[in-house]
């Protein structure tokens, strides 16, 4: 089986070998672009003159790839794109946005738009830069939708969604759509002038389908709601219960066809506002796609669950053009490609970070950690106000996990509270709402107050659908690994991206000093540098780590040798230590003396390693 950086690998040698005319093409020359029609020469000549009024130079490989993006467009808009899902994976700031909103100025007025949005506010920007005029354009979001974007001034275009050149709509609006339908072309609610809108664009995440998971504790919590409507319904519940709980890890289950009787029932409970919770009107929705399926049955942190994932794109949605940043850092996107073989990875081009300083807090900052009422927690928010306090007149962006059922307390107000009065208030976005938008892009400092983590059936659950792997075909835990970390990395582009690090100038990023808090078991400070390539990576220990295990032996075995010691040559070789410790030359090395917090007690402590050459042999107490 191929790795994902063979395939890579592969795909970028296939495409270096079809653009090599392309490269010799620089946009800064009279030199003209490959012409792809009038269209794409329009577009591609407004970009340079509007890149050059504020600077913006592009790398060679950076105009290839927008290109392509324009390329796409156009083939789109001319009928002559295949059923494909075309990505651009170019990060922020290189771009993608202004290309889409150049393509839509110069595409033909008899050319519908429809753009899917992950955050519809970003509608009143799009509509300005598109130059477009109430009657041609139309915003389709939900009532509620409606009225926000109302209250803040932006204006809801043509009503009449079909006369619309360009639908703005959100992906959410999309999904609820498709997941009824077999074919894309009975939904007329996104036609123009009754025909499906050729040119179809997704503003960020996409995936082929939905990953589906069922916590059993999540279907115990139903049971009192379900007894009330459907007391038939809640026995077979506690029956399937029983009989997953019955199960092996690993096993499959075939779940019971709850929707062909239990249809009424199962509706209410996935649609009442007014007596169901939101989590339990969800668990109620995947009940109702789980029946009659097969599953495989898992083990997460809150017990056993059952996983699978369900097709909800119609063939003909596509073409589609998808702009996502992390396509270049995921796997879901490669799983995708190789297996599915119906999406197209756009040419690629690297964006330099040199200008990121990443600090990193080598502990535990998942929700578990924060939602611990004791020293994990004081440790955490006493951490995050001392190092805002270094920079006391600057602004500072922090991303935080949402309460969401883990007894998480208020910890913008938390934090806020033991800043003084002549530390600036920093600004706080959630887990959840940490993409798709440049309200912060001038901010230099931005903290991940840990990071957004899944339980491991939901990356399995999404392998399985990426790779349309059934629940009876086993997975190897290297993939798995491999796909959990490009979430990793999904999660924290998205979110240092909405910093100052966007920027791009000169094909780099903008200055900016990140804060992560990420223990090293997690893999997270490893793939840093994959995923914000040219970055420096620091440590960061705002609070005093506590002494424990090996290394605090360690400390006090050598606290004991040097005890009073003023010879200028008194020494402790690493072999007696390991003697005094007991442990072995591997783990000395590895565990001991690589440990951060054994290197800082040396440091306080005047005690270097010592050795011939590149070899140390010894410790070594300096006397001042």
């Amino acid at each position: 089986m191929k790795t994902f950086e063979r395939i890579e690998r592969e795909r970028l040698e296939v495409q270096l070998s079809e653009r090599l005319d392309w490269d010799s093409w620089f946009p800064h020359t009279e030199k003209k672009p490959p012409t792809t029609g009038s269209f794409a020469d329009r577009t591609l000549a407004d970009l340079r003159k509007s890149f050059s009024t504020y600077g913006h130079r592009p790398a060679v490989s950076m105009w290839t790839a927008i290109e392509d993006i324009v390329r796409t467009i156009a083939e789109m808009a001319n009928g002559n794109a295949k059923p494909m899902f075309y990505v651009s994976a170019l990060d922020p700031g290189v771009g993608k946005t202004q290309a889409i909103v150049h393509s839509v100025r110069n595409l033909d007025a008899d050319v519908g738009v429809l753009i899917c949005l992950s955050r519809i506010e970003e509608v009143g920007s799009l509509v300005k830069e598109m130059g477009l005029g109430d009657g041609s354009y139309g915003v389709l979001v939900s009532e509620n939708s409606q009225a926000r974007l109302k209250k803040e001034g932006i204006r809801l275009g043509n009503p009449d969604h079909n006369e619309a050149r360009v639908l703005f709509t959100t992906q959410q609006m999309v999904d609820s759509r498709l997941h009824n339908v077999d074919v894309f072309r009975v939904l007329d609610e996104f036609f123009y002038r009754h025909e499906p809108r050729a040119v179809r664009i997704w503003d960020e995440s996409m995936l082929p389908g939905e990953a589906l998971t069922l916590n059993l504790d999540r279907i115990g919590k139903l049971l009192e709601m379900v007894r009330k409507v459907d007391g038939r319904l809640a026995d077979r519940l506690l029956d399937l219960i029983a009989a997953v709980n019955g199960h092996p890890n690993g096993s499959t289950y075939q779940i019971p066809d709850f929707e062909a009787e239990h249809s009424k029932a199962l509706r209410w409970l996935s649609r009442n506002k007014n007596e169901v919770d939101k989590k339990s009107k969800e668990s109620a929705s995947t009940l109702r796609l789980l029946s009659g399926k097969p599953v495989r049955i898992t083990h997460d942190a809150k017990g056993k669950t059952v996983l699978t994932y369900r097709e909800s794109l119609p063939n003909d949605f596509a073409p589609v053009l998808i702009c996502d940043a992390s396509a270049r850092v995921r796997k879901t996107y490669a799983l995708w490609e190789v297996h599915r073989k119906n999406l197209l990875t756009l040419a690629r081009a690297a964006k330099s970070y040199k200008n990121l300083r990443i600090h990193v807090w080598d502990t535990g900052g998942g929700k578990s950690a924060w939602s611990d009422k004791k020293a994990k927690l004081n440790d955490l928010i006493d951490g995050i106000v001392q190092t805002i306090k270094t920079k006391p007149n600057e602004e500072w962006l922090i991303v935080l996990h949402q309460e969401d059922g883990w007894n998480i307390p208020d910890l913008a107000l938390e934090i806020t509270s033991l800043l003084p009065d002549t530390v600036r208030k920093p600004s706080f976005i959630t887990w959840g709402d940490h993409h798709a938008t440049n309200k912060y892009v001038e901010i230099k400092n931005v903290i991940l107050a840990g990071t957004l983590f899944f339980q491991p059936s939901d990356y399995e659950a999404r392998y399985r659908l990426c790779a349309a792997k059934p629940v009876n075909v086993p997975i190897g835990d290297d993939d798995l690994d491999d796909l959990k970390l490009g979430e990793y990395a999904h999660v924290i582009l998205q979110a240092l991206c909405r910093g100052s690090v966007r920027k791009c100038a000169e094909n780099c990023c903008g200055p900016m000093d990140a804060y992560i808090i990420a223990s090293a078991n997690t893999q997270i400070p490893k793939i840093l540098p994959d995923v914000f390539p040219d970055c420096e990576i620091v440590r960061w220990q705002p609070v005093a780590q506590p002494l424990s295990g090996h290394v605090k032996l360690a400390v006090e075995a050598i606290d004991e040798y040097f005890a009073g010691s003023t010879d200028l040559n008194h020494r402790l070789s690493f072999s007696e230590h390991r003697k005094m410790l007991g442990v072995s030359p591997q783990m000395h090395k590895n565990r001991i003396r690589d440990h951060f917090v054994f290197q800082d007690e040396m440091a306080k402590r005047g005690i270097v390693e010592w050795g011939k050459g590149a070899r140390m042999t010894h410790f070594l107490k300096l006397v001042f």
